[in-house]
């Protein structure tokens, strides 16, 4: 019993040695800036050091001049490492003894940051590095940073691409490849979460809780069917999780533009039930002032939108996704271009700014987009998933504009472009380790209204100003219908 004491003293008094010696240890200190490959300082770094010495990582946040201090260091060697979103994670040794170290670190800015996910192939999700095709994919956070909020706004960020409009209907051209018609059917296509958008009227409305878009260049014709030969654009949006989420964001520019986008996303049943909600309004004065109408801007902004989606776990082999959205876009569009200079022997009133312009005629449009879908998945076996997606969508689009742009009363146009559509799709994909494969049928009804109006007036010179001597209406009349069935495998 005594030897068990004196053993028990002996180790106590050790210990207390210890943690005498180590409290008289000199602690260090390290130092340092963290910047980027350019030499720009990173606030909001995350530094962690992590060695022998310590029981746990100790980690810090550079400030707002890109500086980290780590304190109270025992003597030894330590791994450092910078992460920061969007960069590429560096690592480095450093030595710290008694005195203060200091170490600077550099951070390379990496496009590969992020798994990018994508289902251009339409054979499932996969790594956009490991997907033989020509294709780009813009997350969220890109299209975010570089303002893009529209389909029109992809030109100049993704290769190959370039938008035109004519009277606020879409022209897509993807490698060169596109329709300079805006009343039939596009070369290259826009889908909206697999649906197909079948009139140029639907492609420019705004993006609202997008998670990505993805662009194919070339033709798309097997995976994507009706007139993709140039390629198409799949828009992709944010399904919801089991997750509450929420999010804000507000945008204000020149020409008074007020912007604010919020959305909600979480669970309704847990594991069974989760539901998602986005709201969008926009405004914005035109740029171009209509002199006889100054309370009447051309192509500015008035935006209402909303989407809605509900996910159904229908056991686990099955789910449901059910969509829905709405927009209505009242803005004053802008068409043609600014007459400069009349016809020897014409004259009209024109203004001296580029961006002012006298119109006769009120101008005015609308553009109404609304749709559903239901997506179901039902996995077969292991390997084998059957895939049916149903969709009904409707454009009501309408313009009228002064055509000549100028006081006179030379010519105007009104036209409508209504239209609705009813899509049905099933695809059965098997993806082994050997062998994927994809086989399917769609089914394709529109029915499509325009009756164009333009109003011409027979315009001859006398001895004096411009005048109107007559008016001659002219109107043509288009409607289609045209169903389309394909399968392929």
């Amino acid at each position: 019993m005594r030897r068990t004491l004196e053993t028990i003293v002996r180790i106590v008094c050790l210990m207390v040695l210890g943690t005498v010696g180590t409290a008289a240890q000199p602690a260090g200190q390290l130092a340092g800036v963290v910047r980027d490959s350019a030499g720009s300082v990173l606030p909001g770094v995350t530094v962690t050091m992590t060695g022998a010495a310590l029981s746990a990582p100790r980690t810090v946040v550079t400030d707002d001049h890109g500086e980290y201090v780590v304190d109270a260091l025992p003597a030894g060697r330590y791994l450092v490492t910078a992460a920061f979103r969007g960069f590429e994670p560096s690592t480095t040794k450093v030595d710290v003894g008694a005195a203060s170290a200091t170490r600077d670190l550099v951070v390379d800015v990496s496009s590969l940051a992020e798994t990018v996910t994508v289902t251009a192939t339409r054979t499932g999700a996969s790594d956009v590095q490991s997907t033989p095709a020509g294709i780009t994919v813009l997350p969220a956070s890109t299209l975010e940073q570089r303002g893009v909020e529209t389909v029109e706004g992809l030109a100049g960020v993704a290769p190959s691409v370039t938008m035109s409009q004519h009277t606020g209907l879409a022209q897509v051209t993807i490698r060169g490849i596109g329709s300079n018609s805006t009343f039939g059917d596009p070369s290259s296509t826009v889908h909206l979460d697999g649906v197909y958008l079948g009139r140029p009227a639907m492609v420019f409305a705004d993006f609202l809780n997008v998670e990505r878009v993805e662009v194919l260049r070339g033709p798309q014709g097997t995976l994507y069917g009706r007139n993709s030969v140039g390629g198409t654009i799949n828009i992709v949006t944010r399904q919801p999780t089991n997750m509450l989420e929420t999010s804000v964001r507000l945008t204000a520019g020149n020409y008074q533009k007020l912007r604010a986008e919020g959305a909600v996303s979480g669970p309704l049943i847990k594991n069974k039930v989760m539901g998602s909600f986005a709201l969008l309004r926009g405004t914005r004065e035109g740029f171009v002032r209509d002199l006889n109408h100054p309370d009447h801007s051309l192509g500015s902004e008035d935006t209402w939108a909303g989407r809605g989606q509900l996910r159904i776990i229908l056991g686990t082999q099955s789910e449901l996704l059910l969509s829905g959205d709405y927009g209505q876009y009242e803005g004053v569009p802008l068409t043609y271009a600014k007459p400069l200079v009349a016809k020897p022997g014409f004259s009209f009133d024109n203004p001296a700014s580029l961006w002012s312009i006298r119109t006769s005629d009120l101008t005015s449009g609308k553009n109404i987009q609304q749709g559903t879908s239901a997506r179901l998945a039902v996995r077969l076996n292991r390997t084998t998933t059957l895939t049916s997606l149903t969709a009904y969508r409707s454009s009501n689009f309408r313009f009228f504009i002064d055509a000549d742009a100028t006081e006179l009363q030379v010519q105007t146009s009104d036209v409508p472009n209504v239209q609705h559509q009813v899509s049905q799709e099933l695809t059965v994909v098997q993806r082994t380790p050997k062998l994927t494969w994809i086989g399917g049928a769609f089914f394709f009804d529109e029915h499509y209204e325009g009756r164009v109006e333009i109003t011409a007036s027979d315009l001859r010179l006398r001895s004096g100003p411009l005048r109107r001597t007559a008016s001659t209406p002219g109107r043509s009349l288009g409607r289609a219908r045209t169903p389309c069935r394909a399968a392929s495998l």
